[in-house]
């Protein structure tokens, strides 16, 4: 029995030996298998990042030849034999300037190369007077008096270099001073010609500082200002994208957040403000460094780079409560897309004008003048009282009642979960016997320990989860942090405005003029895009119609860059003028652009004739005498997008057409007001009013020059009041009255001419 026992752990320990042997080879092929995959890999991974480095800013590749260039002179040195006769030995000591001293910055290069000359010329004076003391007394003498001035100088210029003033501006400098006295000082005492070797040596680097600055100054120069003024500007682009892109995502109903995923680098919310959130010591350098340089521009004033140092503090302040906003997309409990729908409007308005005033701003500082007195609009405002009333209408969300059965929950699950570790913690070890049938009962034992282990290490968070989404507040309370964010990022918006206005009046920027470029909204697809325009009119004005990137022209016929002579229909006006007078058409000569019994009921018709007109008016006639209309104030420009608007609205005549139009204006928030399909007639909002819908789904893209594939027809109509726009007063849910659709049969656009002549 004994023996069979004996022979069976043998055998166990041999294949323990083959099964660890077999596992070590397994893990050396593997690593192997990866070193030939990492080397295989190099030379393309090499190439991809010398070719990103180099095109994420080209003024790398000119430095590094600059620096080529530079070391290729002073080697000349070497190379040359009547300058090295003259040069001797020492020339060494320009290469090693050249190597030291050459920055990127034409400041950073006039820093180190001043310090450098400085700290070698008072380090060589000092040393000649100490060795010319120190030559009149014995040569004992002379070494106790050569070591005190060592241990003096040392220790002083060492202590100075703690000065916050010394340590700012001229820490290289006094390195060089020390390095370069003690070096003359000490080999002054064996060497006699010392004097010999200080003058070549300062001659040598004197040449290499002045091929420094020839490099830095004359060719291709980076000047340490301009980058600080730029980077500033790009810092402010940055958080006006990151917070408009922050806002968008989080009433994204597509995305799906991952409170554990890092955050990519490639991310336009993280990459906003992260290179804010890094850019301390790199502003406090280049405002140093552009201190040193000359004044290289027209103005003959000094700007003050230390303003821009503040200005980034402030920047990176707005960057923290960025940070924090973009926190609340990652959190575990979140507020449920039923009640964030409830606020995306006014949350989507005001991150859009902050990030307008952020862009304005941004350009204000590129451009060198002043802010505009309404840099902080009226419409910021709005934006905030919308918000503010938009929280006050669903005060059940922040004040739930007072008695509510699932707050018991909380107090159940801490129960339950105290009730399971006391359950676990009772489980011990039984006797340890000495038969293997105890030995296999005690490992059961144990992996059942670790499991029950495991199982509560899962389920605690389980439970706390389940407990904190149980709590009267707990889908109000995320939204809520992030509303408060975000009213917090228009309070750190104001104090961003003080500064750059304090820049401004230190900096002399040039004053304001009502005719300087400002900034505008632009929506495309999910995000907006910012784009400067001119703001001293109603609507951009465009020389030639906009063509698309491959130069199609949007389904329309190409007729080169002259420009069709607009023609309009001699109709009378079927509207009251009291019916635009709060738009921009007011006081406006309006004519009919298009007339659907003459010019086509296709959409494709209906874009030919109404595109690029600015702000029209649309009146349609059924075959049942219903006379209905609506206006859009954004006009058409078969972009196969949407706009969002609170000025857009629909209108209808009761029985009796001698009487005013009945206006139904836009409800639910401005999102989705107008669509805008090119192979589609007016849609307002998503179901409220449909002439001519296209027949095929769009994509949110063009479908292809001239196509004519799902083109709609405009003879057909459809509308459900409630969603987007306001119900009748008869509280009929469609425009055209007891029916949800209508045969149209006819349809007439009115645009003002003097509009539609700056496009």
């Amino acid at each position: 029995m004994v023996s069979a026992v004996s022979s069976d752990v043998e055998m166990g320990k041999a294949g323990n030996e083959d099964c660890g042997k077999t596992k070590v080879e397994t893990h050396a092929m593997k690593r192997a298998e990866f070193f030939v995959d990492k080397i295989t890999r190099f030379p393309g991974s090499a190439w991809r990042t010398i070719w990103t480095v180099g095109r994420d800013d080209p003024r790398r590749v000119i430095h590094s030849l600059k620096v080529g260039l530079a070391l290729t002179l002073v080697s000349l040195l070497y190379l040359v034999e009547p300058l090295f006769e003259g040069v001797g030995q020492n020339a060494i000591w320009a290469v090693m300037t050249v190597v030291v001293v050459l920055e990127f910055t034409a400041g950073g290069t006039l820093c180190k190369g001043l310090n450098r000359g400085l700290g070698t010329l008072l380090a060589g004076s000092l040393a000649f007077l100490i060795e010319y003391i120190a030559t009149e007394t014995g040569r004992v003498f002379r070494a106790i008096f050569i070591g005190a001035a060592v241990f003096t100088i040392g220790s002083t210029a060492t202590y100075m270099r703690f000065f916050p003033y010394i340590k700012k501006n001229y820490d290289y400098g006094v390195v060089i001073f020390l390095l370069t006295f003690n070096l003359i000082t000490v080999s002054s005492y064996r060497i006699d010609n010392v004097l010999k070797i200080a003058h070549e040596r300062f001659y040598t680097i004197a040449i290499g500082c002045g091929v420094c600055l020839l490099m830095s100054l004359l060719i291709f120069p980076n000047w340490s200002g301009e980058e600080l003024h730029n980077a500033t500007v790009s810092k402010l682009e940055g958080l006006a994208i990151s917070v408009e892109a922050c806002v968008s995502e989080y009433f994204n109903d597509e995305v799906q957040w991952d409170s554990t995923e890092e955050k990519s680098p490639e991310d336009p919310i993280y990459k906003g403000y992260k290179a804010v959130l890094d850019s301390k010591t790199n502003d406090e350098t280049l405002a140093l460094h552009a201190s040193w340089e000359p004044r290289h521009t027209r103005h003959c004033h000094r700007f003050p780079w230390q303003q821009y140092v503040k200005l980034g503090g402030v920047l990176r302040h707005f960057g923290y409560t960025l940070v924090a906003l973009h926190g609340c997309l990652q959190t575990e409990i979140q507020t449920p897309r039923s009640v964030r729908a409830l606020f995306k409007d006014p949350c989507m308005r005001l991150a859009g004008e902050v990030s307008k005033s952020l862009m304005e701003i941004a350009d204000s500082i590129k451009n060198r003048r002043q802010c505009s007195p309404e840099v902080l609009s009226d419409h910021l405002h709005e934006a905030l009282q919308d918000l503010n009333t938009a929280l006050k209408s669903q005060p059940r969300l922040f004040l739930g009642p007072n008695t509510n059965p699932s707050t018991n929950m909380l107090a159940l699950a801490v129960a339950t979960a105290r009730q399971k570790f006391d359950r676990d913690s009772r489980v011990s070890l039984s006797t340890v016997k000495t038969d293997s049938c105890a030995l296999k009962d005690w490992k059961s034992k144990r992996v059942s320990e670790l499991a029950k282990e495991a199982d509560r290490k899962v389920l605690r968070p389980t439970l706390s989860k389940i407990a904190i989404t149980s709590l009267e507040f707990s889908e109000a309370l995320p939204f809520a942090a992030f509303a408060s964010l975000l009213v917090e990022t228009v309070a750190r918006l104001d104090l961003v405005i003080e500064e750059v206005e304090e820049l401004g009046r230190i900096a002399m920027f040039k004053e304001f003029q009502p005719g300087d470029d400002s900034v505008c909204v632009c929506v495309l697809g999910n995000y907006r895009r910012m784009a400067c325009c001119v703001s001293n009119s109603v609507v951009p004005r465009w020389k030639n119609r906009p063509q698309c990137l491959f130069g199609w022209d949007f389904g329309k016929g190409r007729s080169g860059d002259k420009r069709p002579e607009l023609k309009y229909h001699d109709v009378d006006l079927p509207f009251p003028p009291s019916l635009v007078s709060k738009t921009f058409l007011k006081g406006r000569e309006l004519k009919c652009c298009y007339k659907a019994t003459i010019d086509g009921f296709s959409a494709t018709f209906f874009h030919n004739c109404c595109d690029f007109k600015g702000p029209c008016v649309i009146v349609g006639y059924t075959n049942n005498s219903i006379k209905f209309g609506a206006f859009n104030p954004e006009g058409y420009r078969s972009t196969d997008d949407y706009y969002e608007t609170f000025d857009a609205f629909l209108f209808y005549w009761a029985d009796n057409e001698k009487i005013d139009p009945i206006v139904l204006p836009k409800v639910g928030g401005s999102g989705a007001a107008l669509f805008d399909y090119a192979r589609g007639g007016p849609q307002f909002g998503a179901d409220g009013l449909l002439i001519g819908p296209p027949l095929a789904p769009v994509m949110g893209g063009f479908a292809g020059p001239d196509t004519n594939s799902g083109v709609g027809d405009l003879r057909q109509a459809k509308s459900r009041l409630g969603l987007s726009y306001a119900k009748r007063p008869d509280g009929k849910e469609s425009l055209f009255g007891d029916e949800s659709k209508a045969t149209i049969e006819e349809v007439v656009v009115f645009c003002s001419p003097q509009i539609a002549s700056l496009y």
